[in-house]
């Protein structure tokens, strides 16, 4: 299930459906979520991420769904 956000400015609030919190991203990071919920070790266990720690390639959008789809590079 992907959670609910909302922006403000260059901050994010992540609201997490499944335990019922909240999370504030600040400008500058980011919020990195696996696609097993119980099994995945992801920003849900250690936070918000900086952009300067991220290492890989996008393969895909998945939301807006208007942009859905897999990425040209």
């Amino acid at each position: 299930m992907l959670p609910l956000i909302w922006r403000l400015g260059r901050e994010a609030c992540i609201a997490r459906l499944v335990d019922n919190k909240f999370s504030w991203v600040p400008g500058g990071h980011v919020w990195i979520q696996g696609d097993n919920i119980y099994a995945s070790s992801d920003s849900r266990q250690f936070g918000p991420v900086p952009y300067g720690l991220v290492e890989g390639k996008i393969l895909c959008r998945v939301w807006p769904l208007d942009g859905f789809g897999l990425l040209n590079h």
